[in-house]
């Protein structure tokens, strides 16, 4: 995680961006308990124990997640900036036009 924080970030920003992404897993640490809970309560529900609700409804979105970032985050700032540089081009040819 540094290493890809560390090509979007400079030196002085990189510890923020790191503190917001620990906030934001010890948020989600919390919530999860709870919802584990009430997922393990479907036991039954649909012919599915508890267990497979919530293997099923906790890694079906982090799966999907992870097929939508793996297509849509860039590998490099530089592919961003590229991207960004085309957008601007194309809204001032609009503009001029």
């Amino acid at each position: 995680m540094w290493l890809m924080l560390s090509r979007f970030y400079p030196p002085d920003q990189i510890t923020f961006a790191y503190a917001v992404i620990e906030s934001g897993i010890t948020l989600s640490h919390t919530i999860a308990g709870p919802l584990a809970a009430s997922i393990l309560a479907l036991d039954g529900l649909g012919g599915l124990q508890g267990w497979q609700w919530l293997f099923f409804l906790e890694g079906l979105p982090s799966v999907l997640l992870a097929l939508a970032m793996w297509r849509l985050l860039p590998n490099s700032p530089a592919q961003v900036c590229l991207k960004l540089a085309l957008t601007m081009l194309t809204l001032l040819a609009a503009r001029r036009a």
